[in-house]
């Protein structure tokens, strides 16, 4: 007689099937926790030249990407990557531009290899115009085609990543330039932003320069600047060229632009509910051997949430399920007479981040004419730039018209002009201490709602708030 074994010995089947599903579960945990520690990770590395030395100060950047930072004096560097996809880019003055998919490696080594190209290109260096090859000093090179490659609302915001030595910090404030340091933090009068120089005219903000008008950009890092420009050079030098138009005698029309989204995410999502709020409000009345009472929550063994928040000014009125004001004397403004005010409460809870932020548009649009005829040439670019905050009723908007010219008159004698036109309109977000609106999201009670009964901002009044 055949007796199939999984019948003869059930106990050891039953087993046997356990083990296939904790095996598939292990299997499968183990594809999520994967998937999810692929989405973003530190990538760490070393980078040497071509002897195999260590290179410190050298770019490192997320292609496509604000992201960046510098080898540190050992060569060494972490940056977070967003994806297996990851390019990242390294780049040093004298060497060539490298790219790397990151894919699934945490470790991440590369050797540079010098650009000989690169080292006959011409720099300006204050008052002159050198060959890399022959300058001595440090000097940083941006071209005009990476400055533009990642959106951002300043060109000094744009140099982030692009020049090694160089630290850019951004306030994320619409509109608000970037702090730039190029020899630390300590400098002469206590001020260590560097010097800027537009076509030979000093200027200490960037701010307004539209970065589709630059040609190029040359930072002077060592103390030789200072022979050239004196004590402001002391925290370096960046110099601006804005572009003078083209050599061919043709007319050139180039129009630029790009839209993109800033997206606040979801802020907190641990905070206390108003029933939360309140039943803390208890137990630090037990911790203090107190009695529980509250002109918001009552004087029973649990608190108990209102109705309605007792209107501000003095009023001592019943509290209900009805209005406990006559609508009729509803005011808010103190010049009127004394604040009236309804505020019902939030008994959900009011999610003050979400309240306020939202998505934000950044938007440009460039266009440029370039010429050139016998005896002269011309460049006029016009920019307008448009970027929201993700705090609401914030935002930056920027007009700004450049014309440059030069005219040869016979051969000795040239004339022309570098004009920049630019106004700038938005309350901006200035504060960006402890009491901004940001802060103030997670510490504002959230019974109060955003609005009273009859439409107005509910603010902060209310009975023990």
């Amino acid at each position: 007689m055949f007796i199939n074994n999984q019948f003869s010995n059930p106990k050891k089947f039953m087993m046997k099937k356990l083990y296939k599903k904790l095996s598939l579960t292990a299997v499968l945990l183990l594809v999520l926790a994967s998937v999810g520690l692929a989405q973003e990770r530190v990538v760490s590395g070393k980078v040497t030249d071509e002897s195999g030395s260590t290179m410190p100060g050298v770019n490192v950047l997320v292609k496509g990407s604000s992201i960046g930072t510098s080898t540190d004096a050992d060569g060494n560097f972490k940056i977070n990557v967003g994806s297996d996809q990851s390019t990242l880019v390294f780049t040093f003055v004298g060497y060539a531009n490298s790219e790397i998919v990151v894919g699934s490696r945490t470790l991440v080594d590369i050797q540079l290899t010098p650009d000989v190209q690169t080292l006959t290109e011409l720099v300006v260096t204050g008052y002159a115009v050198q060959q890399k090859k022959d300058i001595t000093g440090a000097v940083g090179i941006v071209k005009a085609s990476d400055l533009v490659s990642v959106p951002a609302a300043n060109t000094d915001q744009m140099l982030q990543g692009r020049v090694s030595g160089i630290t850019v910090v951004g306030s994320g404030v619409p509109g608000q330039a970037a702090i730039i340091r190029i020899r630390g933090f300590s400098a002469l009068q206590g001020n260590s932003a560097p010097l800027y120089v537009v076509d030979g005219t000093p200027t200490y903000d960037i701010g307004v320069f539209n970065p589709y008008d630059i040609e190029s950009i040359s930072v002077l890092k060592d103390a030789g600047a200072a022979s050239i420009y004196g004590a402001r050079a002391a925290n370096g030098v960046i110099l601006v060229t804005t572009k003078k138009g083209v050599k061919d005698g043709k007319l050139r029309v180039t129009y630029d632009s790009y839209y993109s989204w800033q997206d606040p995410g979801k802020g907190f999502t641990n905070l206390l509910g108003s029933q939360d709020q309140a039943d803390l409000q208890w137990l630090v009345n037990k911790n203090d051997g107190t009695a529980n009472s509250s002109p918001m929550y009552g004087s029973g063994a649990t608190p108990v949430l209102p109705e309605y928040i007792t209107p501000s000014a003095g009023y001592t009125g019943p509290v209900g399920p009805g209005l406990p004001v006559d609508p009729a004397l509803y005011n808010i403004d103190y010049n009127k007479g004394a604040i009236y005010q309804v505020v019902k409460a939030n008994k959900q809870g009011t999610d003050w981040y979400d309240e306020l932020t939202s998505k934000a548009l950044m938007q440009t649009h460039n266009l440029a004419l370039a010429g050139n005829g016998d005896n002269s040439k011309f460049f006029v670019g016009l920019n307008y730039f448009d970027q929201k905050g993700i705090i609401l009723n914030t935002y930056t908007k920027r007009v700004t018209l450049r014309a440059n010219s030069e005219f040869n008159i016979k051969n000795k004698v040239r004339i022309g002009e570098n004009l920049l036109v630019a106004y700038s309109n938005g309350p901006g977000f200035t504060n960006l201490s402890e009491g901004n609106a940001i802060s103030n999201s997670y510490r504002l009670q959230r019974i109060v709602p955003v609005y009273d009964e009859f439409g107005g901002f509910a603010g902060s009044n209310g009975q023990g708030l």
